[in-house]
């Protein structure tokens, strides 16, 4: 059998895999395009109600706590758009993947496990922990004789 010459033209498998790899990076930079987009409006916000705080007049502070209110509303809206999860809730259950716990609590009226206080919420994109919720947990103590007396 005679020997094929050699051809640097890719093979048909090669050449889908190269359109599929491409495709998604397209798609990739489509949302990311997307994140920034939502994103930009709040951080120039953000920064306009923080430029010069520090020697705003009382009333000044007043209404720009009110306008941070709404730019939390906004923030709400934008992760929502974009699926960001945010991971830490009061009264949830401690999940060892979604939830860091920095401290206890021992509490008689609680679930072990149960969030009492959210110290830095965690975030989750499209599935993927992107940071654990640290949290403070409670403990059930065993209660002895004499404390139930």
């Amino acid at each position: 059998m005679p020997e094929k010459p050699y051809s640097n033209a890719p093979t048909p498998s090669l050449a889908l895999n190269a359109l599929d790899l491409a495709l998604e990076m397209q798609k990739m930079e489509a949302e990311m395009h997307k994140f920034v987009c939502e994103f930009l409006p709040l951080l120039d916000d953000v920064e306009m109600l923080c430029r010069d705080l520090s020697r705003a007049p009382v009333e000044s502070v007043m209404q720009r706590a009110e306008a941070l209110a709404m730019l939390a509303d906004q923030a709400d809206r934008i992760r929502t758009a974009i699926n960001l999860e945010r991971i830490g809730e009061v009264g949830e259950i401690v999940d060892a993947d979604r939830y860091h716990v920095v401290d206890t609590a021992p509490r008689q009226d609680k679930a072990n496990g149960t969030v009492l206080e959210v110290n830095k919420y965690g975030w989750s994109f499209r599935g993927h922990i992107i940071r654990q919720a640290r949290v403070v947990a409670s403990v059930r103590t065993i209660e002895s004789a004499q404390e139930r007396a």
